[in-house]
């Protein structure tokens, strides 16, 4: 190696050992991953930087607003934001009152531009991968009813020994418990993911009620552990006493996006899942429903997809209900307007705004729910 290039090599050290400046960029504290929101995600980051240390900011706050960036850190996650980010409160430290003061109490906030995204890594029907089950020990209600729905991860033969952190985004059918609040959450004591050391964050924010929550779980020392089987924790759910016009219900809970990963940040695509809980007035009268699922496998087609208003679906299921859930959990019945001869059912939409929203359907012993996109007008 030339001495000309010894000394480069020396030079930029000692730049990089003197504090990089953050090319003018700003930290929004508790936005981990500076992707323009506080979420689930940033605790994974958090959690794989928990502990480290760096140039401390000369702004040391966790309100919510743009901190000076100050100097870089010299370490870096593999996607190349820095660590300063994880050092929440600017102290020079990333640790517990990062999350505390900011991921938890920032939890939501926007920083008010493009909102990036996370980097959820669902797994798409018939790839290999783990998968995130929803179980219940009872699926037919009466108002009233307090239950817990299981959630556990099942290997589906591809087992997973470096679990690190975990991150979903959930939605549930509003309007039908209590409060019209949303399920709760509490994790299993003791469970696997303690890994014996009991180094562990979570986060549960349920968004008060509105359809949509968010889990987050990390590992906080750098070291992962094997998924193994048993219950992670459980969704409580208690059903509103009065329910006015009742004569069935379903309450859905639903996985829609999920983000396991290594300590490397790498991703483990995982498959989700949703769960039917069936309310009636009285369960003893109710013959014809035992244990209704949301059923993968029936043969339903929706089209066009996108769709502007008029949607057609070919099932060869005995339909009993239509429904329309928007992205918030809101739930609105859809009369099916005609069906013909070859039995295509023929939907029209309300008008709605473009994005995501899902179409359940109802048969005498299935709940199928579809995502559809609806477009733009022409």
């Amino acid at each position: 190696m030339s001495l000309l290039m010894k000394c480069y090599q020396l030079i930029v050290l000692l730049f990089l050992l003197a504090g990089v400046p953050l090319s003018g960029q700003s930290i929004w504290p508790g936005d981990v991953n500076n992707n323009g929101r506080v979420g689930a995600v940033d605790l994974l980051y958090w959690g794989i930087a928990n502990g480290s240390t760096g140039p401390a900011r000369s702004t040391q706050s966790t309100d919510w607003m743009a901190q000076p960036g100050g100097a870089a850190w010299s370490q870096s996650f593999p996607n190349g934001i820095n660590y300063a980010f994880a050092d929440c409160d600017g102290n020079g430290v990333v640790d517990e009152t990062d999350f505390d003061d900011a991921i938890e109490n920032n939890y939501g906030l926007e920083q008010g531009g493009e909102i990036l995204p996370d980097g959820y890594a669902n797994a798409e029907e018939g790839e290999a991968g783990p998968m995130l089950k929803l179980s219940s020990a009872v699926n037919l209600v009466e108002p009233g009813a307090v239950l817990d729905i299981d959630l556990s991860i099942v290997d589906n033969g591809v087992p997973v020994t470096d679990f690190y952190a975990l991150a979903l985004q959930i939605s549930y059918t509003t309007g039908l418990l209590e409060g019209d609040d949303g399920p709760d959450f509490d994790f299993v004591e003791g469970a696997w993911f303690e890994g014996g050391d009991e180094a562990f964050q979570a986060l549960y924010e349920d968004e008060s009620g509105s359809g949509r929550a968010e889990l987050g779980l990390t590992r906080t020392n750098q070291l992962s552990v094997p998924i193994e089987p048993g219950e992670m924790g459980s969704f409580n759910i208690i059903v509103e006493d009065i329910i006015v016009g009742l004569e069935r219900e379903d309450f859905i809970l639903r996985i829609d996006s999920v983000l396991l990963i290594g300590p490397d940040l790498t991703a483990i695509r995982t498959h989700t899942d949703s769960i039917v809980i069936t309310i009636v007035p009285d369960t003893s009268k109710v013959t014809s429903v035992n244990s209704p699922e949301i059923s993968r496998n029936a043969d339903v087609n929706l089209f066009p997809n996108p769709v502007h208003r008029e949607l057609f679906i070919d099932s060869a299921m005995d339909l009993k209900a239509v429904w329309l859930m928007t992205p918030l959990g809101q739930r609105r019945p859809l009369p099916v307007d005609y069906t013909t001869g070859d039995g295509t059912h023929r939907i029209l939409l309300p008008r709605l705004r473009p994005g995501p929203y899902w179409i359940g359907l109802r048969g005498n012993d299935a709940v199928v729910v579809r995502k559809i996109i609806v477009a733009p007008p022409d």
